[in-house]
């Protein structure tokens, strides 16, 4: 998916570059990305769901990459398609909980467990942040694949998942989260 310097780069650095390449392939539909991102202002819970190829990686790096770089310094990405450990929930849980405790400045074992504690730290963070998980359901299926999320997101969060109109996670979430804000 990257060009062939992708091995140079850190997963974090590989994450954060495909949401820029994709940010460059979004044209048009101008009014869509904004209404993104007046939703992703409001905070919590977003799932931008459609059919397969729609273009929901494209326009949610596009929302992302419209607010103030200062802002996105905090932000989290993670591409589940990216390569194949991208696609392991413990991948993507250690990178989060590594993620949360460089914000908290806080150490952290190599082990994502803490990610359900971390959620209350992280309410006392003033800090607004954005999590961004991109292809939800091309992550490997586990008997604990939804366990990790909170009953109630900080306010200084917001959760952004892109799904398929039809996969589980879009049946989990809007089951999960009566507030959830499906776009596309």
């Amino acid at each position: 998916i990257l060009n062939d310097t992708s091995e140079d780069l850190s997963d974090e650095e590989m994450h954060n570059s495909y949401v820029e390449q994709q940010a460059l392939l979004f044209v048009g539909r101008e009014k869509l990305a904004s209404s993104l991102v007046t939703a992703i202002k409001r905070g919590q819970i977003l799932m931008v769901t459609g059919p397969v190829g729609t273009g929901k990686s494209a326009l949610t790096a596009k929302a992302l990459t419209m607010f103030p770089e200062d802002s996105r310094i905090n932000d989290f990405h993670h591409v589940v398609k990216l390569n194949a450990s991208s696609k392991d929930l413990t991948v993507l849980l250690n990178r989060l909980c590594f993620h949360l405790s460089k914000i908290l400045n806080e150490e952290l074992e190599d082990h994502f467990e803490p990610v359900s504690t971390l959620w209350g730290q992280i309410a006392k963070c003033e800090t607004p942040f954005k999590i961004l998980i991109d292809g939800c359901d091309e992550l490997l299926k586990s008997h604990d694949l939804f366990s990790w999320l909170p009953d109630k997101i900080p306010n200084n969060i917001t959760l952004i998942f892109t799904t398929s109109s039809s996969g589980q996670w879009n049946t989990y979430l809007n089951k999960k989260y009566s507030a959830l804000i499906p776009l596309l």
